[in-house]
């Protein structure tokens, strides 16, 4: 008979609209005088899946030149075929979610040039690292590496 309450429970807040506004809220609200472990993952799962349909899928950008300059870093071949740095986001409101980053790699008098793509999600005014394998040249090779493209999404400011 206890299942009865964690049924009302869960379709309490599956159905509820109004505040609590974010998953904290909604978990702190509705796990007052809870004693059942059962009855805790019903109540996250609901505040979950309530929290995920009024999230907004985020509208991903093509960043211009001027925000695109604001990402500056540094890189270099880690060990074996790793290539990885860090990125700071200099962008007041822009999340970055993607770097289309260039590689040149210099073997003798050879130099040869390819793309490699990072998914990355680095908040505004953050450093946060990225990394990728890169196709090594000869014994002796040196490499170089700039930020071809990135794609982002709007942050609201508070």
């Amino acid at each position: 008979m206890r299942i009865i309450p964690l049924i009302l429970v869960t379709l309490f807040l599956l159905g509820c609209d109004r505040k609590p506004a974010t998953y904290d809220e909604c978990i702190l609200e509705n796990m007052k005088g809870v004693k059942s472990d059962v009855g805790a993952k019903l109540i996250h799962r609901s505040c979950y899946e309530k929290n995920k349909k009024q999230t907004t899928p985020k509208e991903i950008k093509q960043l211009e030149v001027k925000e695109r300059l604001n990402l500056t870093g540094r890189a270099s071949l880690d060990y074996s075929n790793y290539y990885s740095g860090d990125i700071y986001n200099g962008n007041e409101s822009i999340t970055v979610t993607e770097l289309k980053v260039k590689i040149t790699t210099v073997d003798g008098k050879k130099e040869t040039s390819r793309y490699y793509i990072s998914k990355v999600n680095i908040p505004p005014l953050t450093s946060k690292g990225f990394g990728f394998d890169i196709i090594l040249g000869g014994n002796g090779s040196e490499y170089t590496w700039a930020i071809s493209s990135a794609k982002g999404y709007e942050v609201k400011q508070p």
